[in-house]
This record gives C-alpha cells, sequence and structure tokens, in this order.
C-alpha cells in the first residue's frame, strides 16, 4: 500500500512539476511584447519613444482590483474574436470605450468612422476589423453592410432591402491590404492587368477632364482637340529599367514603373513623372521624408493600378487612399485643434508651400511639343478653397496663355512639404490677401513689375472669395522665341496683358462670406 502511494506521489509531483513549467511557458510567451506588423513607417533606433505615443496609446493604470497596467494588456489569454493565438478576452457586453485602453478610438476632424466611446458594446468594432468570410450569407445586408455604410447609396445603385451580404460582395471586397482603412471597399477587380486599362495611370483621365470645353476648360479658348496634343502619351525618359522610351510606340505600362512584375517603384522612378513633388523635395523639408518615408509608404497599389472604376480625376472622391486621417487617428489636444477641427483640412495650416509653373506657353506645347513657362517656379504660397468635403483646403492654381488667350484654374491641393508645427494665426487671419480685399475688393495674385521687367508672384496665404473671378487679379506675359525650340530664351518673355480670360475650378468651392469675416478678424 505505501509503494502504490510513493509512485502516485511521485506520478501527481511530476505532473505538478509539468502544469508549473507548462505555466511558466505560457505566462512567459503572453508577455512577450508583439512585432511591429508589416506595413508600419520605419522607426530609427534613436528615435525618442514619445514618437510611439502620437499613435499609439499609453494610459495610466486600470483600478487595482482589475490588474496592473502592464498585466492589462500583456497576459490576457484570448485575442480578439476568432483571432488565431488568443491574448484579449473581448466581452461583447464592454462600452467601447473599455477598447480605448489600448487602441485609440476613431476621431479626427474627418474620421473614417465616427465611434462613440460609449456605444452599447465592442462587437461593432468586428464588423469591420474581421475579414467578410466571418459573415454568413443568412445575414442580412442591412444588418451588416448598411451597419457602417449607412449613408445611403449612389443614385443608380441598385436597391439592396431584403438581399443578403453576398448580394454586396457581388461587387465589394474588402481591401485587407490597407490595414490603415478597414472596411474600405472597392469595385472588384482580381489584377492590375484587369484594372490599370481603366486608371488614371492608364488613361490620363485627369488631363482630360480639366481640359475638356465640356468642363470649362482650356479647350474652350484654344479649339484644338486633346487628340491633337501629345499629353496623353507624356512619358520620363526612360523606363524604371533604365530602357529609353520611344515616344512613337510607347504606351502606358507595367514598365513604366516596375523592373520585375511587382516590384516595388523606387521614388526617383515616380519623380521622372511626377516633377513637381520632385521639385517640393529641393525646395522644401517635409516631415514624413525626413523620418524616412517615400512615395509607397503613404500611397496604395489601388492609386497606382486603379480598382476597375474609371475616375474622371484624381480629386474624384474614391481615387485617392491616401489622406492625413490614415495614421493620424487623433489630434493632440490645443486651441487651434479645437477651434478648427471638423472645419480645416490638416493641409490649410500644417503645409509650407505650393509649387506653380505659372503661365505656360500653350503655343509651345501645340507646336512643339514642349513644355515652356517663366521660371523659376512660384512658390511660399497657397490658396484657400472648400474642398469636396466641405473643409477649408490648400489649393493651387494653373495658368496657361495661348494666341493672347489667358486662362487659370484652381483646384485643391497637397504639398508634400508638411510641417510638424502648424501656421500662426496671422499667417490666415487679417493678413495682408484679406487686408486688400476688405479695402479694395481685389487680391492681388500676381502683378508685372515694368521698372524691374519681371513678373512678381504671389506671396502668403491667399483665400479665394466668392466673387474669385472678378476679385483675383492676375497679370500674363507672352512668349517672343521660337516655340518649337527646345530650350527657352530667359529674355524673350514681355508682358502681355492683365486679367484671366476665363477661369476654372473643379472640385472645390471658393470660401463663404462668412468665414472672410472671421479671416478678417485680426485684421
Amino acid at each position: 500500500m505505501w509503494s502504490i502511494r510513493s509512485k502516485r506521489g511521485k506520478v501527481f509531483a511530476l505532473l505538478g512539476l509539468g502544469l508549473f513549467a507548462l505555466a511558466i511557458v505560457v505566462a512567459t510567451t503572453a508577455q512577450i511584447p508583439p512585432p511591429l506588423p508589416p506595413g508600419h513607417i520605419p522607426i530609427p533606433a534613436e528615435t525618442d519613444a514619445s514618437r510611439c505615443f502620437e499613435c499609439h496609446v499609453s494610459q495610466g493604470p486600470p483600478p487595482p482590483e482589475e490588474a496592473s497596467f502592464c498585466a492589462f494588456c500583456h497576459d490576457f489569454h484570448f485575442a480578439h474574436v476568432r483571432a488565431p493565438r488568443p491574448r484579449h478576452p473581448i466581452n461583447f457586453d464592454w462600452p467601447t470605450r473599455d477598447c480605448g485602453f489600448c487602441h485609440r478610438l476613431h476621431s479626427g476632424p474627418n474620421p473614417t468612422h465616427q465611434v462613440s466611446a460609449d456605444m452599447p458594446n465592442s462587437s461593432f468594432c468586428v464588423t469591420c476589423h474581421l475579414p467578410p468570410g466571418n459573415v454568413t450569407g443568412e445575414e442580412m445586408a442591412g444588418e451588416f453592410c448598411a451597419r457602417c455604410h449607412n449613408l445611403g447609396t449612389p443614385a443608380g445603385h441598385p436597391a439592396a432591402e431584403g438581399k443578403t451580404a453576398e448580394f454586396c460582395y457581388q461587387c465589394h471586397q474588402v481591401e485587407e491590404e490597407r490595414a490603415t482603412a478597414p472596411g474600405t471597399v472597392r469595385a472588384q477587380a482580381t489584377s492590375p492587368a484587369e484594372t490599370f486599362p481603366t486608371s488614371l495611370h492608364g488613361t490620363r483621365q485627369g488631363k482630360i477632364t480639366w481640359y475638356s470645353k465640356d468642363n470649362g476648360g482650356f479647350e474652350t479658348l484654344t479649339e484644338v482637340p486633346m487628340a491633337n496634343l501629345p499629353c496623353l502619351k507624356c512619358h520620363a525618359s526612360t523606363y524604371a529599367d533604365g530602357t529609353p522610351v520611344d515616344p512613337a510606340t510607347y504606351q502606358p505600362g507595367c514598365r513604366d514603373c516596375h523592373v520585375t512584375p511587382g516590384d516595388k517603384p523606387k521614388d526617383e522612378v515616380c519623380l521622372g513623372c511626377h516633377s513637381r513633388q520632385g521639385l517640393e523635395a529641393k525646395m522644401f523639408s517635409d516631415v514624413h521624408r525626413d523620418m524616412g518615408f517615400g512615395c509607397t509608404t503613404c500611397h496604395s497599389e489601388h492609386e497606382m493600378h486603379g480598382d476597375g472604376h474609371q475616375y474622371a480625376s484624381m480629386l474624384e472622391p474614391g481615387a485617392m487612399d491616401t489622406k492625413c486621417e490614415n495614421c493620424h487617428t487623433s489630434l493632440p489636444s490645443n486651441a487651434a485643434h479645437s477651434i478648427h477641427q471638423g472645419k480645416l483640412d490638416c493641409t490649410a495650416c500644417h503645409s509650407q508651400s505650393v509649387i506653380s509653373c505659372y503661365n505656360c506657353h500653350f503655343e509651345s506645347m501645340v507646336q512643339g511639343h514642349t513644355k515652356r513657362f517663366l521660371k523659376p517656379p512660384m512658390k511660399d504660397f497657397e490658396l484657400l478653397v472648400k474642398d469636396t468635403d466641405g473643409l477649408v483646403h490648400m489649393a493651387n492654381m494653373q495658368s496657361l496663355v495661348y494666341n493672347g488667350k489667358t486662362f487659370v484654374a484652381i483646384a485643391p491641393y497637397t504639398a508634400h512639404a508638411i510641417t510638424r508645427e502648424a501656421r500662426g494665426c496671422s499667417d490666415c487671419h487679417g493678413n495682408a490677401a484679406i487686408k486688400e480685399y476688405n479695402e479694395t475688393g481685389k487680391i492681388t495674385v500676381t502683378r508685372w513689375d515694368a521698372e524691374q521687367g519681371k513678373l512678381i508672384g504671389p506671396q502668403g496665404v491667399i483665400p479665394v472669395p466668392p466673387d474669385w473671378k472678378e476679385a483675383l487679379q492676375f497679370d500674363f506675359l507672352d512668349y517672343t522665341g521660337d516655340p518649337k525650340a527646345a530650350e527657352t530664351d530667359p529674355n524673350a518673355w514681355v508682358f502681355l496683358k492683365h486679367g484671366a480670360d476665363m477661369m476654372q475650378m473643379l472640385y472645390a468651392e471658393p470660401l463663404t462670406e462668412e468665414q472672410l469675416e472671421k479671416l478678417s478678424k485680426g485684421d
């Protein structure tokens, strides 16, 4: 009897030691912090740790009866619903503010999804943060898709009442790779080979949209069809692999950006076409470039290859994924954000300047297929307009001259010259432009100085007023050199006239009288 008990005792002792060792392993495993996920922005080792907390929450410890702060995050034994390695339990009866101990709730001036901390339960998060395969065919579309996309459907959209979620998935799919925009839906397409032909890179449709006389574009004055211009076959001097481009046979395609299919395009390849952004990099600092960001850090595959839908412009809603709020999901608390949140786009205050090639000589494009504009490019200014979301947004201008006719186009613009510190109040409120407008009803944008024999460009922040076509003042030059010559003679520019014969604004509206009154405060 004694020997049997002894053996049992040894067995129990061994089992106890094994369970104790297992507990140590489990506890140790649970305490290991996860690595940085794929796609996380590069963070040099010497970077101040406070940078991490611009996106990540560091809350004070919860009440002692619940858990210590570290244990609150690092030793739960279950994950979010259906995750393969459980770490955090979720009770669907928790209010969503409980998620805020570790995760920033959706917020900001223009959030993708506004989430209240007092929403009834955290199951709301699951509808976007789990893949669509977890939605059964029996669940009604109005209970799943409409739970997030509840602002109505566009004109012509088929009725979804009474349909299941499978009905939605016939056209829409969740783009899982865009972790910064969970739940985003795109028109379904299987590969870049299918979507690129209708993409903005493939069609160059943006140029057509802006130039077209149907949209009040420059074609109205020139009467030269886009088909007679080289614009739609604009190209870099070489393909991505360095092979020279033959202009006679060139067609937009994969080789423009990729050395091998699927590789990551280098920044210099992007800037071979996007020369304005290249100039920005030479003329201005940028907080994102300083951190090692490249073009593809922010700009998505959807933007490059398209999604099967033919957009009229990159400014058309849905064409672009990139926006500040993808990363900056909440704003630091300060007076400026309290006043302007929900009213201004980030670009209005955090951009240093736009760059504009002014007075493009269109005869040179028509006759010589040559881009010719007044140099150096204009900088150290920005226009202010209302964008399609109703926010005050930075804007830029494009001006052209053809056979004595003058034209200016204005549109929202996002400069790659972003600063951490925002503009001061006096940069916009009561500045020189608003004072001139209040006193004369005019705002001088460009001015010919006869004594110096040169054009004086715009400076500072320029609000675009309701009577913008009459208020904004421009002077124009003409080029008297050979329009077919590749080189530009800087002495061949002469004063042409005052005033634009025609002006265009798309994807934006001028500021309102009420907004101008607010800008006048401090005058």
